[in-house]
């Protein structure tokens, strides 16, 4: 499957769905579509075991939602875009059914961070940065309230989202955040040995099936 912002290639039971919108990954409308029916797609897939997100772009996982796609947009633009990134994309990833990586290699922010913490494991690369930067622009970053808690604590989400600061990958793996540390080299799948190895693990055909392990995940 392919869409002009959005590749996924399937290789051993291992889907990958690669991010591919220069220079920084900012989501527009069509590329959130275009993850989520990825997703969509390798969920209903029972030949696909697990499934990889990853940037085909240097130095970015995701830059976040393209703001310039917000300027001047009617209401309900606006709230088609965060429909699908904030409803559609995470009840997909949340009841995907089967595993999920995040490999994330250069800066992840505001809903790219969404689609990292919504994966079951994140392998950072050392130089990954993080951070919720949507009110340095004078927006409420409202869904995150919600995400960032659970994994962190209200406490430490509360500091990160109410500073918009960037932090980096050993931040990250001590807040929680992130399941690995890696080489850079490593998020560029199928070269990640960590998630390699995960994946082949799932993906071997003797294995058992994952979905079980899922079921409480599901409302």
């Amino acid at each position: 499957m392919t869409d002009k912002t959005v590749d996924c290639e399937v290789s051993n039971g291992v889907a990958r769905i690669i991010l591919n919108r220069p220079t920084v990954n900012a989501l527009n409308l069509e590329m959130i579509q275009g993850v989520a029916a990825a997703f969509e797609i390798a969920g209903d897939d029972d030949g696909i075991r697990a499934i990889v997100l990853t940037s085909a772009v240097s130095k970015a996982f995701s830059a976040g939602l393209d703001l310039n796609i917000l300027l001047g947009k009617s209401e309900e633009k606006v709230r088609e875009l965060l429909q699908e990134l904030y409803v559609r994309l995470y009840d997909t990833q949340y009841n995907l059914g089967k595993p999920s990586i995040a490999a994330v290699g250069g800066a992840a922010r505001g809903g790219g961070m969404t689609m990292a913490i919504s994966c079951d494991v994140i392998l950072a690369g050392q130089s990954a940065t993080f951070g919720y930067p949507e009110i340095d622009a004078g927006v409420i970053p409202a869904i995150h309230f919600t995400h960032l808690p659970r994994i962190v604590g209200r406490h430490r989400a509360f500091e990160l989202l109410f500073s918009g600061r960037s932090f980096g990958a050993e931040e990250a793996y001590r807040l929680g955040l992130v399941s690995r540390i890696v080489a850079d080299e490593e998020t560029g799948f199928p070269r990640a040995s960590n998630g390699r190895n995960i994946c082949c693990k799932i993906s071997c055909r003797d294995a058992p099936r994952p979905r079980c392990i899922y079921a409480p995940k599901r409302p």
